[in-house]
Protein backbone atom coordinates (compact mmCIF):
# COMPACT_ATOMS: atom_id res chain seq x y z
CA UNK A 1 0.00 0.00 0.00
CA UNK A 2 1.22 3.25 -0.91
CA UNK A 3 1.00 6.48 1.92
CA UNK A 4 -0.09 10.03 0.99
CA UNK A 5 0.08 12.73 2.85
CA UNK A 6 -1.29 16.20 2.12
CA UNK A 7 0.02 19.65 2.36
CA UNK A 8 -1.88 22.14 4.75
CA UNK A 9 -3.21 23.53 1.43
CA UNK A 10 -4.51 20.58 0.26
CA UNK A 11 -5.83 19.54 3.65
CA UNK A 12 -7.63 22.54 4.84
CA UNK A 13 -10.41 22.64 2.38
CA UNK A 14 -11.12 18.90 2.52
CA UNK A 15 -11.37 19.60 6.76
CA UNK A 16 -12.98 22.57 6.55
CA UNK A 17 -15.82 20.88 4.31
CA UNK A 18 -15.30 17.49 6.15
CA UNK A 19 -16.06 19.36 9.85
CA UNK A 20 -19.22 21.38 7.66
CA UNK A 21 -20.80 18.42 6.67
CA UNK A 22 -20.27 17.06 9.97
CA UNK A 23 -21.75 19.89 11.84
CA UNK A 24 -24.93 19.99 9.59
CA UNK A 25 -25.58 16.54 10.32
CA UNK A 26 -25.55 17.18 13.95
CA UNK A 27 -27.18 20.59 14.50
CA UNK A 28 -28.67 21.30 10.84
CA UNK A 29 -27.86 24.44 8.26
CA UNK A 30 -28.71 27.44 10.47
CA UNK A 31 -26.32 26.26 13.10
CA UNK A 32 -23.47 24.52 10.96
CA UNK A 33 -23.28 28.14 8.96
CA UNK A 34 -22.69 30.28 11.92
CA UNK A 35 -20.42 27.78 13.86
CA UNK A 36 -18.26 27.27 10.42
CA UNK A 37 -18.12 31.38 10.01
CA UNK A 38 -16.42 31.19 13.37
CA UNK A 39 -14.05 27.90 12.58
CA UNK A 40 -13.34 29.58 8.91
CA UNK A 41 -12.21 32.57 10.57
CA UNK A 42 -9.49 30.31 12.99
CA UNK A 43 -8.42 28.22 10.02
CA UNK A 44 -7.38 31.15 7.60
CA UNK A 45 -6.19 33.69 10.64
CA UNK A 46 -2.34 34.80 9.19
CA UNK A 47 -3.16 33.19 5.52
CA UNK A 48 -2.65 35.24 2.70
CA UNK A 49 -6.52 37.62 1.63
CA UNK A 50 -8.12 36.14 4.90
CA UNK A 51 -9.70 39.33 5.94
CA UNK A 52 -11.41 39.54 2.86
CA UNK A 53 -12.63 35.88 3.66
CA UNK A 54 -13.59 35.96 6.43
CA UNK A 55 -15.76 39.23 5.36
CA UNK A 56 -17.47 36.70 2.78
CA UNK A 57 -17.90 34.09 4.71
CA UNK A 58 -19.24 36.31 7.81
CA UNK A 59 -22.23 37.38 4.89
CA UNK A 60 -23.01 34.10 4.19
CA UNK A 61 -26.10 32.39 5.71
CA UNK A 62 -26.30 28.91 2.93
CA UNK A 63 -24.37 26.15 3.17
CA UNK A 64 -23.87 25.47 -0.65
CA UNK A 65 -22.72 29.27 -0.57
CA UNK A 66 -20.06 28.93 2.36
CA UNK A 67 -18.94 25.34 0.83
CA UNK A 68 -18.06 27.37 -2.52
CA UNK A 69 -16.86 30.14 -0.82
CA UNK A 70 -14.77 27.74 1.50
CA UNK A 71 -13.22 26.12 -1.57
CA UNK A 72 -13.02 29.11 -3.83
CA UNK A 73 -10.70 30.38 -1.07
CA UNK A 74 -8.90 27.79 0.03
CA UNK A 75 -7.70 26.65 -4.05
CA UNK A 76 -6.64 29.91 -4.53
CA UNK A 77 -4.00 30.14 -1.48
Amino acid sequence: TEIYTLSLHDALPISSLRLLNDIVEIKGEYVAVREMRKICGWYVKGLAGSAGFRRTVNAITDVAELREAICEYMFSI
